[in-house]
């Protein structure tokens, strides 16, 4: 009896399969062409249109170019976005994924800034400067850990979750050190619960508002990280702010689990239509796709490193068992993509910066534009400050410490480690990781 319906059913969808492919003029009225839908913002599937079918919408500059001439490779622009943007703005750092139980960490570096995410024992995600109070040596250098007391390696210094100083070797009695002024520089973290996104943002002093919810999106808390890396580019990493071209470059429309015969079978009728990836950008870094046919999203972070170095960081993430092969699977061929990403941004910016590509900032599609002119906006808003000033404005700076029972406790630990103590290797560690501005 199964075996009989099972067959009419297969026999009712191929006689729908065959209507289907009548011609188009027998089946369906002619219709007007469809306009070009507005530029939103907002997460929506349908505008992620092919690039083969419509061409981008050109911005019109109607006098001398608003970018700089230095705007993909200059050092000093570079120094003004870390000021400006990455140590003043609210930014997408990770994904409540990353911090499953007490003392998950992960670390990470943007624009040269050094930072440590952590979940306490009391669930709460923190966030800190990846630098040690004593001689600013990395607490960490490994990416990803689980610990609730995260030591440095430089001199035993040791921090619980909550950023606390709860070991100095040779301060513990040295009269006046309190360790409650020895903690770990703060970042402040807001996590959005329905996403699960964890948000940073290193300017004590900004409001919390303005985060970028992601509802729209089948991207919530509780799915899996399915794995991940970083690759680096030799690119500036704004040239890389185009989610439509990136959807493109990542061939999300092939990057999908394989149909079952009954999903091969609906797609042939017009009933059913091919899933499409949805999108949306976390400014300024950050984008998220969902792949289609599949239980998985992923994210594409860029990470700048230097005016014309890029660290690009993938991840994919699932709401199905992690250890399923077609999940695997997924995760190599992004991985494959995503080579195929950094490769051609690569050859994008060599053609930029040596004018064989002409001036690319003017001919800019509308959606990129749109974002590089609002980073162009805060750039110029905060050097308006710092001209008000009269001096660079360092929202991320914090204050060393200058009181004498510290100068104290740092001649013990010097006479106690033979001169040990504030060697090369602080200042090293400082340099590698730049996080403060001291």
């Amino acid at each position: 009896m199964e075996a009989t319906a099972c067959s009419l059913l297969i026999a009712f969808l191929t006689g729908l399969a065959f209507l289907y492919r009548l011609p188009r003029q027998l089946r369906y009225p002619p219709t007007l062409p469809k306009t070009r839908p507005s530029l939103s913002t907002k997460p929506d599937a349908s505008t992620d249109s092919d690039p083969q079918q419509s061409s981008p919408i050109p911005l019109t500059v109607t006098k001398e170019p608003d970018f700089p001439a230095n705007w993909l490779t200059g050092k000093q622009l570079f120094d003004l976005e870390r000021r400006a943007l990455f140590s003043k703005q609210w930014i997408p750092l990770s994904h409540t994924a990353h911090f499953l139980t007490p003392g998950s960490y992960q670390t990470l570096s943007i624009a040269n800034y050094s930072l440590i995410l952590v979940r306490g024992k009391d669930s709460v995600i923190r966030g800190f400067h990846n630098v040690c109070r004593h001689r600013a040596y990395p607490v960490t250098s490994r990416e990803f850990g689980c610990s609730t007391v995260l030591r440095c390696r430089y001199h035993g210094w040791s921090y619980n979750a909550k950023g606390e100083l709860v070991s100095a070797p040779h301060f513990g009695d040295v009269e006046g050190f309190k360790r409650a002024e020895n903690g770990l520089f703060e970042v402040r973290i807001a996590v959005d619960g329905k996403s699960g996104v964890v948000w940073g943002c290193l300017d004590v002093g900004s409001n919390e508002g303005g985060l970028v919810g992601v509802e729209e999106m089948r991207v919530k808390a509780g799915c899996t990280w399915i794995g991940g890396a970083v690759l680096e580019g030799k690119v500036n990493w704004k040239i890389g702010l185009s989610k439509t071209r990136l959807r493109t470059l990542l061939g999300l429309d092939d990057l999908q689990q394989p149909p079952s015969f009954i999903q091969r079978l609906l797609s042939l009728t017009p009933f059913q239509q091919r899933p499409q990836p949805s999108s949306i950008q976390l400014f300024p870094n950050t984008f998220l796709y969902t792949v289609p046919g599949s239980e998985c999203w992923l994210s594409i972070r860029f990470l700048p490193i230097s005016e014309n170095r890029t660290a690009i960081r993938y991840d994919l993430y699932s709401y199905q068992d992690a250890n399923d092969q077609t999940v695997q699977n997924l995760l190599v061929s992004l991985e494959e993509n995503v080579k195929r990403v950094v490769g051609d941004l690569e050859a994008e910016y060599q053609e930029a910066i040596t004018g064989d590509a002409g001036p690319i900032m003017p001919n800019l599609a509308a959606e990129t534009a749109e974002i590089q002119l609002h980073i162009l906006s805060l750039l110029r808003a905060h050097t308006k400050l710092e001209k008000a000033q009269g001096a660079e404005i360092y929202p991320a700076r914090r204050e060393p410490r200058t009181n004498s029972q510290y100068e104290q406790a740092e001649q013990l630990c010097r006479e106690l480690t033979s001169g040990d103590c504030g060697g090369s290797g602080g200042d090293g560690g400082m340099g590698a990781g730049g996080s403060l501005a001291w």
